[in-house]
């Protein structure tokens, strides 16, 4: 029984640090995004989680919606599925196109959107 409340206190703890990760030092709160938060949602979505793109293309049947910080770039790909378009394809690289991982990239341009910086870049 002692075990069994120690380790619900543990859990309880590890998730309130969890959440407490979730702040920016200026007090704002960072949503945890992954390639698979995105991955078959709505434009919205992608708003919601990133703010706007800085940069938007159509690469017919797609359009590319281009989100940067100094670490990273991620390339969102949109495509129309019936009625509604889509996220279908996610690609991200560092800034001098050497590979990154989709999810570090993602939340480190959700924090820096977060916190209003410029993720290093002017």
């Amino acid at each position: 029984m002692i075990a069994t409340a120690g380790r619900a206190i543990g859990a309880w703890l590890a998730a309130a640090l969890l959440l407490a990760a979730c702040q920016t030092a200026g007090g704002h709160r960072v949503v945890a995004v992954s390639p698979e938060d995105l991955e078959g949602t709505p434009p919205a979505n992608v708003r919601a989680l990133l703010g706007e793109p800085e940069l938007r293309r159509t690469e017919p049947p797609a359009e590319v919606w281009q989100y940067r910080t100094d670490r990273c770039v991620a390339d969102i790909y949109l495509r129309q599925e019936g009625a509604a378009q889509r996220v279908v394809y996610i690609e991200t690289r560092s800034p001098n196109a050497a590979t990154v991982p989709a999810a570090g990239c993602l939340q480190d341009i959700a924090t820096v959107r977060a916190s209003g910086d410029t993720g290093g870049r002017s």
